[in-house]
């Protein structure tokens, strides 16, 4: 870099040279003041400005800095020389007067965001994912956190302000819904701080707001936590208890969700299994009517077959009318694709919240374990009951010599289950 002496007359005659933006001249006897002579207009006129230039080192790395003073000859060479010579010494004292310049800028540009920015952010990100569940979180989040939250810096809000969208939703009895709303907002946060750093950055965010919400000193569910069920399985009296409601329409749960429901009461298969079923996996004609499901959908990647009894498939006929593809279970909204995956908890725990099932709380996946332990209660042996749930058997002759298909067997099994369902309550 060219160096001029410190003379009005030197500042006046230094041009513009090579093809840059501009050329930038050191001024003798000022340590990092610079004259910077800009790349002539159409006129063939150069403007020239004053820089201050030095260097700092910030976690291990040398960084460059410049920091303009103004116009010369507005700035006079003695003003220059005066600014330059008073950031030098912030400078030797360790101050990167530019550094702290630009954090100025981002913070006031930061304060100026607020927590529906971060939602647009959040959304036109997990577009890019393909997130499932998107357009419900969506919704939830438009409708309930936004009216309250939309206004607020995100970095700003507390627990307070986000109890402030759950606890209408408490009280109207929608406890579902709040719990849903909390783990939308949590996963906002957690989305920002952990997979996505650059959104925490940009919105000031340092911790998760959701973090104690909703629960207890102890860490037990809380308020809006869901009640931990473990080791849950229905016995016969709340089996008819529960065939007893959701026979009943004044609930308004749906007729897809109640058959889901029922497949999954009567065959002990998993929910996901059930819930996305096609219609191309059944054969439901014929006195041995089958499902089977390919390695791809099973959680053990086993290809697994399930014996239809006809309560099944009388499910199962009423669901699918005279299509020939698609989904068993469709969604409303969406005839081509099969029902979200939160909808059979959801509806159940509708049920719960609105004080029509009296029983202690349960889970769809619960349906499984009521399978296993109300067959095993039956007397069907475990080897059976292992290959009606697509349990792997793990040992040498299960792995590697027993190649039996066990469909007889387990057909059985289940007819014995419907039978003993159906003697519960006469019609179902």
């Amino acid at each position: 870099m060219p160096t001029i002496t410190a003379h009005d007359s030197k500042m006046r005659s230094a041009t513009y040279q090579g093809s840059g933006l501009r050329t930038e001249y050191l001024i003798e006897g000022c340590p990092g003041l610079a004259l910077a002579v800009h790349r002539p207009k159409k006129d063939g006129k150069s403007s020239k400005s004053w820089l201050v230039m030095y260097w700092m080192r910030r976690d291990g790395k040398r960084l460059s800095r410049k920091k303009s003073l103004g116009r010369y000859p507005a700035v006079t060479l003695r003003m220059a020389q005066r600014i330059a010579l008073e950031m030098r010494e912030e400078i030797d004292r360790g101050v990167d007067i530019v550094g702290e310049q630009q954090q100025a800028k981002h913070r006031r540009q930061r304060d100026q965001l607020t927590f529906n920015d971060l939602a647009e952010r959040y959304f036109e990100a997990r577009r890019g994912d393909a997130l499932k569940s998107l357009a419900e979180i969506e919704r939830a989040i438009r409708r309930d956190a936004l009216p309250v939250l939309g206004h607020l810096a995100p970095s700003s809000i507390r627990r307070q302000d986000v109890e402030a969208c759950l606890e209408p939703l408490a009280d109207a009895g929608r406890l579902a819904m709040a719990r849903h709303l909390l783990t939308y907002l949590r996963g906002i946060y957690n989305y920002s701080l952990e997979v996505r750093p650059q959104l925490a950055e940009d919105f000031g965010i340092e911790h998760n707001p959701c973090d104690r919400v909703g629960r207890s000193t102890r860490g037990s569910a809380g308020a809006y936590g869901k009640p931990q069920v473990k080791d849950r399985v229905l016995d016969d009296h709340e089996i008819a208890a529960f065939l007893t409601v959701i026979d009943a329409d004044s609930h308004g749960t749906s007729i897809t969700v109640r058959a889901i429901w029922r497949t999954l009461l009567l065959t002990g298969q998993r929910s996901s299994e059930v819930r996305e079923m096609p219609i191309g996996e059944l054969r439901l004609d014929g006195e041995m009517p089958i499902w089977r499901l390919p390695a791809t959908r099973t959680k053990n990647k086993r290809p697994h077959t399930v014996p239809l009894v006809p309560s099944v498939v009388e499910l199962l006929q009423a669901q699918i009318g005279r299509r020939r593809s698609g989904p068993v279970f469709r969604a409303r909204d969406n005839p081509r694709a099969h029902l979200d995956g939160r909808a059979p908890g959801r509806a159940l725990e509708r049920l719960f919240d609105g004080g029509l099932l009296g029983v202690d709380r349960f889970s769809p996946h619960d349906f499984r374990r009521t399978v296993e332990t109300g067959m095993a209660r039956l007397g069907i042996v475990q080897e059976v009951r292992d290959r009606v749930l697509n349990h792997v058997d793990g040992s040498v002759g299960g792995l590697h010599y027993n190649r039996h298909d066990y469909e007889a067997e387990t057909r059985e099994a289940l007819e014995r289950w419907a039978d003993h369902v159906a003697s519960l309550r006469p019609a179902i």
